[in-house]
Order: structure tokens, then sequence, then C-alpha cells
């Protein structure tokens, strides 16, 4: 949302704009071929942790993006249009790769803690097996549900907070503060998945 609502604010073009979304789908489809196997081979954690520190880094590498908000020294250089787009694609590409790996993630939770707790995962059927019966069944998708509309939620939230913060902070200060609540997600994601 910050990004959207800084580069209309920058005087891109709508056509610009759909560019730099376009970077952001076509690394997300690409991103997405690979995702299941770099999940299976390195495992949920280090995706997880992974997708978050990504998207941190994007967000704070946008920070040199606020050509239109000059007030003193140091507040960075003035882009031509062009190198601006090209810029804001490229880190817009490298969110959309943080999100395929954080979907991916919070998609594969669910199934490998019914798998951890014996409730599924091997091969008997469709209600979560593993002797958990209905019950099995009903945990995996209430599981699936709170990850899922959790990170929903969470991506509802963070455009809500980056349009407020563009409206009332300075951009830079913006994707400081956004890059900064990334963070705990790649703290607890560390600390928390096996």
């Amino acid at each position: 949302m910050l990004l959207l609502l800084s580069s209309l604010k920058a005087g891109h073009s709508a056509w610009q704009t759909s560019l730099i979304f376009a970077a952001y789908q076509g690394a997300s489809a690409l991103a997405a071929l690979g995702a299941g196997g770099l999940l299976a081979s390195r495992g949920l954690r280090p995706v997880l942790v992974s997708a978050f520190l990504l998207q941190a880094a994007a967000t704070a590498a946008l920070v040199p993006l606020n050509a239109r908000e000059r007030t003193g020294p140091g507040d960075g250089v003035a882009w031509p249009l062009a190198t601006a787009t090209a810029y804001a694609s490229a880190i817009n590409a490298v969110s959309g790769v943080a999100r395929v790996l954080a979907r991916t993630g919070s998609k594969a939770l669910p199934k490998l803690a019914m798998r951890a707790k014996g409730a599924g995962g091997d091969g008997r059927g469709g209600d979560g097996g593993g002797g958990g019966g209905r019950r099995g069944g009903r945990l995996l998708m209430l599981r699936t549900v709170l990850v899922t509309g959790g990170r929903t939620a969470l991506k509802g939230a963070g455009s809500f907070l980056g349009g407020a913060l563009a409206e009332h902070v300075r951009y830079p200060t913006a994707c400081w503060l956004l890059a900064g609540a990334t963070l705990p997600a790649a703290v607890v994601a560390a600390a928390a998945l096996p």
C-alpha cells in the first residue's frame, strides 16, 4: 500500500505503476514454482524467517525513493522517474518472493503441526487420521483457518498501517516503521518453529 500510494504521489503514470506491480506478480509466480521444494528441502523455520527478513529488507530498501519529500540535507537525491520505476519494480519483485514464501509456509504450518501430533500424514484418509478421527480433522481445519486468516488479517493491517503512515509521517519514516514491524514475526518464527 505504501509503495502504491507513494508512486502515485511521486507522479508515476498508471502504466509505470502497473509495471511496478507486474514485477511483483511475475516474481511471485516464479517463486511459487520453487517454494514447495524449498520448504521440503530446508524446512518451515528457514522459509518463514527468510520471508519475513526479505520483506523487511525490501521495505527498508524503498527508503531512497522519497523523491517528492525533499526537505533538507540527507534526504537523498531526486531520481529520474524511469530509474525510480525500475528500482521500485526490482524491490517490489523481492517483496513478491517474500509474500510467496510466507504464504507457502503459513499453508504448510497446520499440516506439519498435525503430522507432528500424530493426527495426520499417515495415509489413513481425510478425517485427520492417526487416531484423531473427526477431532483431528477439525483441529487441522481450525489451525488452517487461524494461520491463513491470521496472515490475511496481518496483510490487511499492514495495508491500513501503510496508508495511515503515508498520510501522517514522512515516507522514509513510514518505510522504516513498516520494516521494523515485520522483524518481530521473524524473531517469533525463528524461536517458535521446529
